[in-house]
């Protein structure tokens, strides 16, 4: 288990939360939130989560 300190300085900088993405038929949409991982990404995001 890693300390929580180690944690929280970790979690410094730009953060992206990341919802799933479903499509009209209700099932998930991978090449969506592949999409929006991309752009967290280019855009220089470090910590990307999901919710």
């Amino acid at each position: 288990m890693r300390d929580p300190a180690e944690i929280r300085a970790r979690l410094q900088g730009p953060c992206n939360s990341v919802p799933t993405i479903f499509t009209p038929e209700g099932e998930i949409d991978h090449v969506g939130i592949r999409a929006v991982l991309d752009h967290s990404l280019d855009a220089g995001c470090d910590v990307i989560m999901l919710t």
